[in-house]
Formats: C-alpha cells, structure tokens, sequence
C-alpha cells in the first residue's frame, strides 16, 4: 500500500484506530456504488453531491492522461473509489489526521483510492498522483520505484486549477517562454515538496535512490519521494532526448538497469564518481532552476449508473479501504459482514484466509449455484475446487460476469492452458495484462500462454520481466518461488528446442 499526505507531512505512518461507523442495517447513512465510465465510486455522500465528484474524478484521469500521453487513449479497466461523506471516518480508516488520500489494493489486485469527499484541497494533487501511477504502468508496465514516484509527482499537479506564482528570488521558479502557471499543468511543484524545499529537506544520494525499493523510512518521511520527483524533473528539461531513449526501454519492456545505463552511460551506477557528478548536478538544479512545464485539457463523460451496496458489502469496503487495519480489527469487520450475510463468498474466503485455513469445495459450489450473477462467488469456487474442469468453467463464468476482473481473465487463461487449448487461452491473457499491466502475475499468464502455442523465445522474455518484478517487490518466499518458475520455464524450453 502507498500512502501520500499533504503539507505538512509527506508520510503517515500511524495506526489505524478503530473506525466506528453505523452500517446500513443498523440505520446508518445508506451507501451506494457509482459506475461510470473510469471509475466504481462507493460513497454515502448525497446524490446530489455525488456528480460534483465524478466530474472531478472523470476529469482529473483525462487530465493525467493527456499529461502522459498527450493525446486521447481508452485504456480498458475501472479504478474503485471510496468516498466516506465524514472527514473523521476518512481520517479513521486512514489512520492520520495528516492523510490526503491513498492507494491500496483489494482482495482481487482490484485497484482503489480511498480519498475524503470534504478537505484540503491538496488531497486532489494526491489522488491525481495515485491515478498517474496507475495509468504511467499501460506505458511503462516494469518501473524502478524512482521513476514511478518521480513520474506520478511530475504529473499530479495537473489537479492543481489556481494560480501559483513564486517570487524569481525563490527557488524552482515557473518560467516557459513567458507563460502563465495558470490552470492545469504538468512539471510545475507539487504543493508537499514546496514546503519541504523550504525546510532545506536533504535529498537522497543518486546511488540510493536508484537502488530504492519504494519504502519511506519514519526518520526522513518523504525523502525519496522528493528526490524522485527532483531526479525526473531534471532529467526531462535538462537531458530530454536521454530520458526518451530510457523511456522507450521501459516501454519495451526491458529490464530498467540495462535501460539505465544504455541511456545514461555518463551516469553508471558501477562508477561510484559518475553518481557525485549527478549529485552535484541536482543540487545545483534545486537551487536555481529555471524549468519549462506544459498544460494539459481533457474533455470528460459524466454518464453514470448507480446500485445501492448491503449492509454486508459495505462492511467489506471498509475492510478494504483501511490502511493499516489490525488482525483483530480485519476479523471484527469481516465477522460482522458474515453476520448480516453469513454466505457472503467475499466475506468467507477473506475470513478463512485470515485464519490459514479453507473452505470445501462443495460449500463454494452450493454458494456459487445459489448465486449465479455474483462474479466473486464463482471466482471463490474456481480457487477452491481440485476440479480441472470445474475451474475453468467457474473461471469463465466469473470473466463472462466481470469483464475487468483481470483475476478471472488470469486465470481462466492458466485453465486452458492446463487443459491443452493454448490458442483459446490467448485472448483470456491477453485481456488479463491489459486491465493490469504493472501485476507480475499477469505477466507470467501470458508467459505460459506463449510457452503452450510454442513460443519460447517470447515466453522467456515475458517471465523473465515477471521474475524481475517479483524479485523487486516480493518477499524472500515470492522471490525464491518466482525464480524457481523461471528456471523451470527456460529447462522446459530447452527440452522442446532438441
């Protein structure tokens, strides 16, 4: 889980405590979703409050997007948004007062930003930093963690719609050819890091930071963060045509250190000196900037559908939506869903996951059969049965239920190959990795894909990008494992090759 704060903080690294709501069926506020063209908004704001914010999410993606793209793109998928109405429930479930909102993932790798509906304006700088790290992955699906952070600051001010102006005596001002920073623009300063450039914050050595994994330490909340931004922000007004080149390496998908040093030989981290002269570089570029940046427009739709949420569905949004919610905290949630909809397959799965342990199949069956048009009740069955068979077909039904379930995609592409039929799998994958480009696990499905229709060569380039992300961001289990799937890919491949 990522967490952004506004100023004063760049990091929140509280405990969550206990979130005291009223559900629905206990007479709360009534929750409801909200599809639209992008988005799957849950709220228990008003209606009539409600559009004001699709318009402002609509609009901040197509704005991010023409920042990345600088042009129109329809990228497939949706992004969950939960809106509680209160501030302190916003502040509850995040945990800190000093939170502007935050991305996480779900149960399903599903991607969600929990965001307050009422605050700090700044809080739209950070939701449209959360959606630029989520759109940037369709362009450049493997990232290091500082171009990641650096691109998404870069971008995130787009949201930022007043004025801002800086004395020419201070640092970073905004010069483009005579231009006004008026309305939204890309490569201006994000609101947090004018503070912290004030404060004479210390960035991050160039060796540390190409070496960083994405984890803020609680004694310097928000170095990287900065330093990424700092780092992007040089590259692209002082070596644009190198930063391009990168670019288009990491688009192609090649592994990001190679990339490094083919673009930026001058910078090679083997050479401990190079690094100073970067060192020196940024240090003298914070000091006396003079930078271009670009302003960006979109048109957005506001069309939307809505649907009332149960009691027990609430309760599982919320239990998403915490950021740093207790065993004990996740199991009170997830009991109190069960009680008001005691075969809840969400609630029953996340439950039996907490505890280590597994629910038989025939009780997924019967939950599955009893639920026809829920996608997560077959998803829970095509998981829990020993049956070939029955999973593929239970995944099929969960993908034929929810299109952008990249997990039902997965794995109903894993199935058929399983069972022989390569070719029928390719397309299942293939949608997979387009709904979620930056999940490793998407990746290696079509990798198996690829190695099933014969084709090692891009099998093997495919894994090999998987493993490289694993190892990145996994634990030593996922790590030892996906490494193993490696060594297993390329023996299999030199067998067929004989």
């Amino acid at each position: 889980m990522r967490i952004l704060v506004f100023v004063p903080a760049l990091a929140a690294l509280f405990a969550s405590p206990a979130f005291g709501w009223t559900c629905p069926a206990q007479g709360g506020p009534e929750w409801r979703e909200y599809r639209t063209a992008h988005f799957l908004l849950d709220t228990d704001m008003s209606r009539f409050k409600v559009e004001g914010l699709i318009k402002s999410l609509e609009t901040m993606r197509g704005l991010v997007l023409s920042g990345l793209f600088n042009e129109d793109v329809d990228l497939p998928g949706r992004v969950r948004v939960v809106a509680p109405s209160s501030p302190s429930d916003f502040t509850a479930l995040a945990g800190s007062p000093d939170v502007g909102a935050y991305f996480k993932t779900s149960w399903q790798d599903e991607s969600l930003i929990v965001m307050p509906v009422v605050g700090s304006r700044a809080s739209d700088e950070v939701v449209a930093h959360e959606l630029a790290h989520l759109l940037s992955h369709y362009q450049f699906p493997e990232q290091p963690a500082w171009f990641g952070e650096g691109l998404a600051a870069f971008l995130q001010t787009v949201a930022r719609r007043e004025e801002h102006r800086q004395d020419s005596s201070t640092q970073f001002s905004h010069i483009v050819r005579g231009g006004s920073t008026q309305g939204a623009s890309a490569g201006i300063m994000p609101t947090d890091f004018m503070y912290a450039f004030s404060q004479n914050q210390q960035v991050a050595p160039a060796r540390e930071l190409l070496e960083w994994r994405g984890a803020e330490s609680t004694g310097s909340a928000g170095r990287f963060h900065l330093s990424s931004w700092l780092l992007y922000h040089w590259l692209w007004n002082q070596r644009g045509k190198q930063l391009a080149a990168y670019q288009k390496h990491l688009a192609d998908g090649d592994d990001p250190d190679a990339a490094w040093r083919a673009a930026f030989p001058e910078y090679d981290p083997a050479r401990p000196a190079t690094l100073a002269s970067l060192d020196d570089a940024l240090s003298a570029y914070a000091k006396s900037a003079r930078y271009a940046f670009y302003k960006v427009k979109t048109s957005a739709s506001l069309k939307y559908t809505e649907a009332s949420l149960s009691s027990a569905d609430v309760h599982l949004v919320l239990y998403q939506a915490r950021a740093r919610p207790s065993p004990d905290a996740q199991r009170a949630e997830l009991d109190e869903a069960l009680r008001e909809d005691p075969q809840h397959p969400q609630a029953l799965t996340e439950r039996a996951r907490l505890d280590g342990k597994e629910i038989e199949a025939e009780q997924l069956r019967a939950i599955a059969n009893a639920r026809k048009t829920d996608f997560r009740a077959w998803l829970a069955l095509a998981r829990g049965t020993r049956n070939d068979l029955e999973r593929r077909l239970a995944y099929q039904k969960a993908a034929e239920l929810n299109p952008d379930s990249a997990w039902a995609q997965e794995g109903t592409a894993r199935a058929l190959v399983t069972q022989g039929s390569a070719k029928d799998a390719l397309a299942f994958a293939n949608h997979a990795l387009d709904l979620e480009p930056w999940n490793p696990n998407m990746i290696e499905g079509l990798a198996l894909v690829a190695r099933g229709l014969g084709k090692c060569e891009e099998a093997l380039q495919l894994e090999r990008r998987a493993v490289r992300m694993f190892v990145r961001d996994g634990d030593e289990e996922i790590r030892s494992a996906a490494s193993k799937r490696l060594v297993e890919m390329e023996t299999s491949c030199k067998e067929a090759a004989r």
